[in-house]
């Protein structure tokens, strides 16, 4: 986390509510999609290959792959904050969407058993 993380995630945790249907934290402005759909618009947009954008975020070609088709949950923080910083975005949003998707059983996760 870097230093100047503390107001972020204070931000975060203000925009967060319970959504008393389902139970869980809603966190406004964090889109109700996977991590990886996100990556992938992301990578697209800034017309960077899978290989360049693993270049960037200091991960394996395949982990992009893999995270962009939901085939495997992000599940290391230094993934996240590594695609995060290669897709310059905060890396505090591209934590709640992994965890959103480990709390639904998405992303990977509904392989994990």
């Amino acid at each position: 986390m870097s230093a100047g993380s503390g107001p972020v995630v204070a931000g975060l945790l203000e925009r967060a509510r319970l959504d008393c249907t389902s139970g869980r934290m809603v966190v406004a402005g964090v889109p109700d999609v996977p991590l990886g759909w996100v990556v992938k618009r992301l990578r697209e947009r800034r017309d960077l290959t899978q290989g360049r954008l693993a270049a960037a975020a200091g991960v394996g070609a395949l982990t992009v792959a893999r995270v962009e088709r939901c085939a495997a949950p992000v599940s290391s923080l230094s993934v996240v904050a590594g695609l995060a910083d290669a897709l310059g975005v905060s890396r505090v949003e591209f934590a709640a969407l992994a965890l959103r998707d480990w709390e639904l059983g998405r992303g990977g996760w509904e392989h994990v058993k």
